[in-house]
């Protein structure tokens, strides 16, 4: 019969065998993974006895590792994580005014002048 013509006349289809017949039939065992290779553990960075910090901390670093700080803050959200903590700490140092920045912009000052004259010195 034609191309056009019924699927009746022509030969039956085939069922389609499952993955795990094919493998099977090729000898192969069903449902057994092939085992990925194992990673490699992070090995830790030795730090150098000479190691120095790149550059300062920012003053938002310094405020938001202030331990009355940050305790004020963990006290207030007992049960937020690390990242939720983060972003409280955000908040209120957006919130903070220029006054009570500026302690913390002195000390991030003065630590940049302190890695500043070390590695000049070196």
């Amino acid at each position: 019969m034609g191309r056009g013509g019924s699927k009746s006349a022509s030969k039956p289809a085939k069922a389609h065998a499952s993955s795990k017949a094919r493998a099977a039939a090729n000898g192969k065992v069903a449902g057994k993974p092939k085992p990925k290779p194992k990673a490699k553990p992070a090995k830790a960075k030795a730090k150098q006895a000479g190691e120095k910090p790149k550059r300062a901390r920012s003053a938002y670093l310094h405020y938001s590792l202030d331990e009355s700080v940050r305790a004020a803050v963990k006290a207030a959200h007992p049960d937020e994580k690390v990242s939720g903590l983060a972003k409280v700490l955000g908040a209120q140092w957006r919130g903070l005014s220029d006054e009570a920045k500026a302690p913390y912009q002195k000390r991030f000052e003065d630590e940049r002048e302190r890695l500043k004259a070390a590695s000049a010195a070196a």
